[in-house]
């Protein structure tokens, strides 16, 4: 029996730094692009196209779906939306809710992007470890629940047989890559660190409803080769 096939992706680079983060740069739109084409290389035709709620997840949908010759409409399912990673580090540094007194922060640093890195690890930490439950919209437990039921939703909605594409974000994947690894919060952390924007991670499920995970296997992580064959520039993470 032919298995079920979930291609997990994450979405083009966003707007990282600008007022409206959720958007797609050009470089982001042209990631889209090119994963489109070379889903189309590869033979992917789904049967279910399904995004988070993000406006940076419809664009990378779109913009891969026009490249791929894709004709089926995207689903929205909240459930594949990020967790708010604002509001995360506002609860680890109040004063961040300004990103203007969180950039010059970082600026004093001399070396912004590792402030920030850091910073972001140190936020990350106090969710996971769900201290202060009450300091946030969605506590780390929840968002793992969430993440948890849309793909139980998935599993049951794609034909047997059939291909699914789920254009998300690193926060969603890595909580699913997690629970298939029985991996703990430190696994979640460190394969979230590494996803690329439009990487593709992939699943195969050969029974359908996920109970412990049964039937649900990891087959790749992160594949980027579409955008690392001779375009290191390509390559983001944010």
């Amino acid at each position: 029996m032919t298995a079920t096939v979930i291609h997990l992706v994450r979405h083009g680079q966003a707007s990282w730094g600008k007022r409206e983060y959720d958007n797609l740069s050009p470089l982001g739109m042209r990631q889209g692009a090119i994963l489109g084409e070379a889903m189309t290389a590869r033979g992917v035709r789904p049967d279910l196209l399904v995004t988070g709620s993000m406006r940076r997840h419809e664009q990378t949908a779109q913009a891969a779906a026009v490249a791929a010759g894709w004709t089926l409409e995207a689903t929205p399912d909240p459930g594949f939306a990020e967790f708010d990673h604002m509001g995360v580090i506002a609860a680890h540094k109040p004063a961040y809710r300004s990103m203007v007194l969180m950039k010059a922060d970082l600026a004093r640093t001399f070396h912004p992007r590792v402030a920030f890195h850091d910073m972001f690890l140190s936020a990350m930490d106090r969710w996971t470890r769900g201290e202060h439950p009450g300091d946030y919209i969605e506590s780390f437990e929840a968002f793992c629940a969430r993440v948890d039921g849309a793909l139980e939703r998935l599993t049951t909605a794609v034909p047997d047989g059939g291909t699914a594409v789920v254009v998300t974000s690193a926060g969603v994947i890595s909580r699913i890559c997690a629970r298939l690894l029985s991996g703990p919060t430190d696994t979640w952390i460190a394969v979230n660190k590494v996803l690329v924007n439009t990487g593709v991670t992939t699943l195969e499920l050969a029974d359908h409803g996920l109970g412990d995970g049964h039937g649900l296997r990891l087959v790749t992580l992160n594949d980027h080769a579409h955008l690392s064959e001779g375009h290191a520039e390509l390559v983001t993470r944010r």
